[in-house]
């Protein structure tokens, strides 16, 4: 991954955050304010630290540096660019959160603010949880950390990792469903995790699985991350096996993998894609599952 760095005069954290992009394995490379082009990069970085502490004004003067349009045009990009998030406990609060971290409410509005997304949670249930349809796709993004009970509970039926509420809300929506398929997405994982995923949650993961079939819900595909690395997992579970894909290597210190899904709805019998692909553009995984194997026998 191609890393720009824009330096200004009186900036003093270009070099740090230059040895920064180095750790996490990206390619860093330094741009002048004067300059006019970005060239071929990925990311686009403007680090701070004006030495002269004058911070509103420096940022005032930067913004006319003839480099700045090119990183006008470079956000534009972008912006036009659909995007859409779900936290996991880094973003949420300490390492492994649950329901009862302190300042939880504080972290939801931040989240909010920083992403465009459609409302999350409902009028009487706060979360970061939400869902949108792109063509015939239906995403759901859970909120495993809000109304999680601790991982160190006991594993019994009222260890929750969604909380009812959230729970009853996403089966709603799942019955209602008219799309081919329907994307959950979590940052926990279904297995991977044997200490902070749904394996610890028995209960609500298997709330999960016979609410999928016991509703004859088709389609559903299982997207996760946390572990560090990306796989292609598939459960046995009441109804039909159930697919995970876990896309979770960006800080992974060895392969950088990351997945993708492809959907081709139109097919007599639909498919979805999913692809591992690592940091060197390597494709280990290459897997097509058709609808007719997500189908429950209700």
């Amino acid at each position: 991954m191609r890393v720009a760095i824009v330096t200004f005069p009186g900036s003093n954290c270009d070099y740090d955050l230059y040895k920064c992009v180095q750790l996490v394995g990206g390619a860093p490379e330094f741009r002048w304010h004067r300059d006019v082009e970005l060239g071929e990069v990925d990311v686009v970085m403007l680090p701070g630290g004006f030495s002269y502490g004058d911070y509103l004004r420096a940022g005032a003067i930067a913004t006319m540096s003839p480099i700045m349009d090119a990183v006008k045009d470079f956000a534009n990009v972008l912006r036009t660019t659909p995007t859409y998030a779900i936290w996991d406990d880094h973003d949420y609060g300490p390492n492994d959160s649950d329901g009862t971290a302190e300042g939880k409410e504080n972290s939801l509005r931040a989240f909010r603010e920083l992403w465009a997304l459609p409302p999350t949670g409902t009028k009487d249930t706060p979360g970061a949880f939400y869902s949108f349809q792109w063509g015939d796709v239906e995403f759901f993004m859970l909120d495993g950390r809000y109304h999680r009970s601790p991982d160190k509970a006991e594993n019994d039926d009222k260890k929750r990792m969604l909380g009812d509420a959230q729970f009853e809300w996403l089966l709603d929506g799942l019955r209602n469903s008219t799309a081919t398929f329907k994307v959950l997405a979590s940052g926990s994982t279904l297995q991977a995790s044997s200490g902070d995923g749904w394996r610890i949650y028995d209960f609500s993961r298997n709330r999960l699985y016979n609410a999928v079939n016991d509703n004859g819900i088709d389609g559903v595909i299982y997207l996760s991350g946390d572990v560090h690395s990306s796989s292609i997992q598939v459960h046995e579970a009441p109804g039909y096996p159930l697919v995970e894909v876990i896309s979770s290597g960006i800080a992974n210190s060895g392969t950088k993998s990351f997945a993708t899904l492809s959907f081709d709805t139109s097919a007599d019998d639909p498919t979805v894609r999913v692809r591992i692909i690592h940091g060197d553009g390597s494709v280990p995984k290459d897997e097509v599952f058709a609808l007719s194997a997500m189908t429950t026998s209700q």
